[in-house]
């Protein structure tokens, strides 16, 4: 199995990919980089449609913002074809701009857009630092044109408390919630798509609609987040400088903060 493996490293591949992401309801932009060294594991079948692409990955992720930047390491797993697994461990570096890192009083206090505008809440303000792990099972399938994929994530946040931080919480702005300094959010998703053109080896393009669900739960505060609605994922050309294209819409079903609309409004562009 050791000399298997060995082999395979040896015979690996780098996939390399970057996003830009736009959001709007709450309003964000985010950029993404990941370099991910691929190997085949030592069951992969080209022959099985279960195990054809079964691999093992590792390699660096950088995820910048206006309000934080992240780096670190991420695993990936793919023991069989409907089952995919991220690892990740990152250092997370909040500036003090925007939201950066925003401490409360209270796990029900009020962290709308609106509340940031606030001079009590401005002024609590501050930079920080802190790590993120997580783990990310996928469950996966397709019949015929249609496919479904079940995310879901499981991360913990250790925050080394800012300097004059004096609230028991603190406001998260990728997750939109207020967790504790030390908390875990959960994720649950579920994503169906019906595949009008699939890509293949000849040809990238590709066009997909469907519907996206997400349920979000924060353990230390009860924060609970639930938005349901369109989706859509395209490459309108075969050119490799041409980016997929995601574009959801979901309203709130369920927010502490958030009317069920306006929607929340998401789209990325991916190389």
């Amino acid at each position: 199995m050791l000399l298997t493996l060995v082999a395979s490293a040896a015979a690996g591949t780098w996939d390399l990919e970057h996003s830009v992401a736009l959001s709007w309801f709450p309003k964000g932009l985010r950029y993404t980089f990941g370099a991910e060294y691929q190997v085949a594991a030592p069951w992969v079948n080209p022959e099985s449609v279960l195990f054809e692409s079964a691999l093992f990955g590792a390699g660096p992720y950088v995820e910048l913002t206006p309000a934080y930047a992240r780096t670190g390491g991420r695993l990936h797993f793919v023991p069989i074809a409907v089952l995919d697994i991220t690892a990740e461990a990152l250092a997370s570096g909040y500036f003090g701009t925007f939201s950066g890192i925003t401490d409360f009083d209270a796990p029900d206090a009020d962290f709308s857009e609106a509340a940031f505008e606030e001079p009590e809440v401005i002024a609590r303000n501050h930079a920080g630092f802190g790590f993120r792990y997580g783990v990310s099972p996928t469950l996966q399938a397709k019949v015929s044109k249609f496919i479904i994929a079940l995310p879901q994530e499981f991360t913990r946040f250790t925050m080394i408390v800012p300097e004059g931080a004096t609230g028991d919480y603190w406001y998260e702005p990728q997750y939109d919630a207020l967790m504790k300094w030390d908390d875990t959010v959960m994720l649950n998703g579920a994503l169906a798509f019906w595949a009008f053109k699939e890509k293949s080896d000849e040809d990238p393009r590709m066009f997909f609609l469907g519907a996206r669900f997400d349920h979000q739960y924060v353990f230390g505060t009860g924060d609970r987040q639930v938005k349901v609605g369109p989706m859509v994922v395209w490459k309108p050309a075969k050119s490799a400088a041409v980016p997929v294209l995601v574009f959801f819409a979901q309203a709130w079903i369920e927010s502490p903060i958030h009317e069920e609309l306006p929607p929340y409004l998401a789209g990325a562009a991916i190389w």
